[in-house]
């Protein structure tokens, strides 16, 4: 069987259960789990709530007996004593319960708001790797040694390779990230080598997401580059309806691909640019630049963002259904016969801070360290560019 049907196979089987305490987001039962805490969360407020406003009722009807008593007592009742009482005690008793009561009740509000916000992945590479999981293939075995949070490293070509002086795994966790600080993942490449799915990783999700906000940022060099005539995969989605998958791929509408490279993304259908070689090119500049894209699997519908800005939108009908899984992130194989034909020196292409959730919220620019950080005024419509 080929490794791609291997993969396929690892993208649709089911998921052993992890031996870990923690559940991660994007586990089977994650959400499951996460249910039952809102649901017990949302009892208990209710049920203090409860509580706090039958002990304010008790005591307004003891201090209402009181005054009834003290009336066939024959004693002289006072309006104006009772009011400066109610006013020494509203303050320290009544008031400070309504307050608890009110603030309890914003809460359940606040709860029921974020109930169907969920973040389904989350890695910034930082502390999600020791030893040889933060190294594609280092100990021999991509489904056994990985990153916590994810399945497999994808390892079709032999590693390490040492080359130009320098040796380098397909895919490294290493510092430094973006901004300067903790660490990225990178995807090296050199001409002749790692041109098979080398180096990414694999992500199998559980639970029913039809409609996802998937972010990262993205850096990658003006030397690394791409000469052969076909292209490269980026990233590739697997989804249970439709086609079956999505994914992204660098294109060459022409025979100079290093000049003219464009992005699309394909659905088992067709091919749609989504870049131009123009656009791509501005994000293809060695600097750090916010990747954020909302699929909406179920209807086809497609939007791009930049930095912040709209940069494409457009439907892709050739999915459906739910996300299933994420392969070889951010670079598969090049489709020159599976051989890199580029730069004749190492060179990688690097992507930290990936969010994918299900609220735009989650994974809007977050302004640390991209260059630069582009957005659009909603009152005027012009893009202003902040340093």
């Amino acid at each position: 069987m080929s490794a791609y049907g291997t993969v396929r196979e690892r993208c649709s089987g089911a998921l052993e259960i992890s031996p870990w305490v923690r559940l991660q987001a994007g586990d089977p039962y994650h959400g499951a789990v996460q249910n039952l805490r809102k649901a017990r969360l949302t009892a208990l407020v209710l049920y203090r709530a409860r509580r706090l406003a039958f002990g304010q009722i008790m005591i307004h009807q003891a201090q209402r007996s009181q005054c009834a008593r003290q009336t066939r007592q024959g004693r002289h009742f006072h309006p104006r004593g009772m009011f400066q009482q109610r006013r020494a005690n509203v303050p320290m008793g009544a008031l400070r319960s309504m307050l608890r009561i009110s603030l309890i009740i914003i809460s359940i509000f606040v709860l029921a708001a974020h109930a169907h916000a969920a973040v389904i992945l989350q890695d910034n590479f930082d502390s999600n790797c020791t030893g040889d999981a933060c190294y594609s293939g280092k100990a021999g075995a991509c489904t056994s040694y990985y990153p916590d949070g994810w399945d497999q490293y994808h390892c079709e070509d032999g590693q390490p390779v040492t080359v130009g002086g320098s040796t380098h795994y397909g895919g490294e966790i290493t510092a430094t990230g973006r901004g300067g600080a903790g660490k990225s993942l990178k995807i090296w490449r050199y001409n002749g080598y790692f041109g098979n799915y080398t180096g990414p990783l694999l992500k199998i999700f559980g639970g029913s997401y039809s409609n996802i906000w998937f972010r990262y940022y993205q850096k990658i060099p003006t030397s690394f580059t791409f000469t052969g005539s076909s292209g490269f995969k980026m990233w590739r989605l697997n989804v249970t309806g439709g086609g079956g998958e999505l994914y992204l791929n660098v294109l060459c509408p022409t025979a100079d691909c290093a000049a003219n490279k464009t992005w699309g993304l394909y659905d088992n259908n067709t091919w749609t640019t989504v870049l131009d070689a123009t656009a791509l090119s501005a994000i293809w500049d060695g600097e750090w630049h916010c990747i954020q894209w909302n699929i909406n699997i179920g209807t086809g519908a497609i939007v791009l963002y930049i930095d912040g800005v709209q940069a494409w939108s457009g439907t892709k009908s050739g999915i459906g259904g739910t996300l299933q899984c994420l392969q070889h992130f951010p670079v598969g194989n090049s489709n020159d016969d599976h051989t890199w034909v580029g730069q004749s020196s190492w060179q990688a292409l690097e992507v930290d801070d990936l969010i994918i959730a299900t609220t735009k919220a989650e994974t809007d620019p977050d302004g640390g360290g991209s260059t630069p950080v582009r957005k659009l005024n909603n009152v005027t419509g012009v893009r202003v560019t902040l340093h």
